[in-house]
């Protein structure tokens, strides 16, 4: 529908723009979500989009315990409920976990630990841990590799979207870049490596 030469669904979408989002969580919300499993998996769900209705069906939550929980996604500011068990997310699209925070914390300690036990030898797994020699201005063109592919994955999240919960699938991209030198060979070295960046 068209007023006055604007699409309504233009000006919905400058509206939501508009509204304040959140980008970032206190590292005190961060550990109140880090205190109760089922409340981390409920961020994680409705933050990729899953309804009430598909989480109820997947998830061993009475409605009851789902919706306290939902509650108190909406007190941190994560989301708003709406009528008829819509949920409406409140993040900005740069939403992320603060920089060492408790969140990443825990993803280091726990959760990338277990993703990487694996031989990454099973249908869907792929693993490639390749070194070299490089200059500083070919580690940065890598970093930009790195970015586009985090892109490439954001944009496909967006893309499936439309599609049933069914049919989609968590999955897990890592990759990690950094100047670093096994621990054994630092250890023969005859001085300490100079710094790169």
């Amino acid at each position: 529908m068209r007023l006055a030469g604007v699409d309504i669904a233009d000006v919905v979408a400058m509206s939501s723009e508009a509204e304040a989002r959140v980008t970032e969580l206190a590292p005190e919300q961060e550990r109140e979500l880090l205190a109760n499993p089922a409340l981390l998996l409920t961020a994680f769900l409705t933050l990729n989009r899953w309804s009430e209705a598909d989480i109820l069906a997947t998830f061993n939550f009475t409605k009851p315990e789902l919706t306290r929980l939902l509650i108190r996604l909406e007190r941190l500011g994560l989301i708003e409920l709406l009528p008829f068990d819509r949920i409406k997310l409140r993040v900005a699209r740069n939403f992320t976990w603060r920089r060492d925070g408790p969140i990443q914390r825990y993803f280091a300690t726990q959760v990338l630990p277990e993703f990487l036990d694996t031989r990454f030898d099973q249908p869907g797994e792929q693993m490639h841990f390749v070194g070299g020699m490089l200059s500083r201005s070919s580690t940065l063109r890598l970093h930009e590799a790195m970015e586009g592919l985090t892109r490439l994955l954001d944009e496909l999240v967006a893309q499936d979207l439309a599609l049933p919960t069914a049919e989609r699938h968590g999955v897990s991209l890592f990759i990690g870049l950094r100047p670093w030198e096994f621990s054994a060979f630092t250890q023969l070295r005859r001085m300490p490596r100079e710094k790169f960046f």
